[in-house]
């Protein structure tokens, strides 16, 4: 096994789906790093593997501390992942565009 890149907590593997329907070869993984190096959480590449508490994406490997969870979220919500929003938030922002909030997708512009 190659070299851990970090250990992660509060951790989510994440399945997408487009349109219904289940995004083939799309997990991910997102979690907040147990050792503070600057990042506040982590969003990995595609998982190519899961063993245990190991994750093995297509750059690196990471341990998974403590409890986690599983879930499938909309392909739409990869770019709030990426810019840090985590699974539950994606959750709470979906439920709030459905009761007709409107969110902005970036920074507003002046």
């Amino acid at each position: 096994m190659s070299e851990v890149k970090k250990e992660l907590s509060h951790w989510w593997i994440i399945s997408f789906e487009h349109q219904g329907k289940p995004v083939e070869e799309g997990r991910i993984l997102w979690g907040v790093p147990v050792e503070f190096d600057g990042e506040t959480w982590c969003c990995t590449s595609l998982i190519e593997s899961v063993d245990g508490e190991y994750v093995k994406t297509r750059n690196s490997t990471y341990k998974l501390i403590g409890e986690g969870d599983e879930i499938t979220l909309p392909l739409s919500d990869i770019e709030r992942l990426r810019v840090g929003f985590s699974p539950a938030n994606c959750i709470e922002m979906r439920e709030m565009e459905r009761s007709g909030y409107k969110i902005e997708k970036g920074p507003r512009k002046k």
